[in-house]
């Protein structure tokens, strides 16, 4: 199945779509992984996730929001999105 960017951030998002439920628990769970997989190449680039302060921005950060906060990978999460 193909699926537009769009379709994807509908879904990450959280947001009605038209996918059927297996389609939006896989889109999820490739979500999950890449988030797991980015957050353990930045540890392996000796970047201390758990007690330093990280901080991320762009619009990327704020449709994976849900899944940053609730890694345990991540030490202490701050709310600092702003709305603009």
């Amino acid at each position: 199945m193909l699926l537009e960017d769009t379709d994807i951030d509908t879904i990450i998002l959280g947001k009605n779509s038209d996918y059927s439920d297996s389609v939006i628990r896989l889109v999820k769970q490739m979500t999950k992984q890449y988030v797991d997989d980015f957050l353990g190449a930045l540890r392996e680039r000796g970047i201390d996730l758990k007690t330093g302060c990280i901080v991320f921005i762009s619009g990327g950060a704020k449709l994976l929001r849900e899944y940053l906060e609730n890694t345990d990978k991540i030490g202490n999460i701050q709310d600092c999105v702003h709305e603009l």
